[in-house]
């Protein structure tokens, strides 16, 4: 879980993951691409630490602007 919590520090990340609620990755001041490719490998440093991936995938995403998302919407999925 370390991994996880450097890969955010290393974006600007804030997470917000309490088990009750749906966890949330704020950006703070990545452009969409940018947040795009790091979302990416967001997922893959949170598979690599064996947490389950449904959890990333529902994860509610911020970015500065205002706008938001959802995680699964920047996934590869192919």
């Amino acid at each position: 879980m370390s991994s996880f919590i450097a890969w955010a520090a290393r974006h600007g990340v804030d997470v917000s993951d309490t088990r009750d609620a749906q966890m949330t990755l704020r950006f703070d001041g990545a452009d969409v691409t940018n947040a795009s490719k790091a979302i990416c490998e967001g997922f893959r440093v949170w598979k690599d630490a064996g947490m389950p991936e449904e959890r990333f995938r529902q994860a509610r995403v911020r970015f500065y602007d205002g706008s938001v998302g959802q995680a699964w919407q920047f996934l590869n999925t192919g």
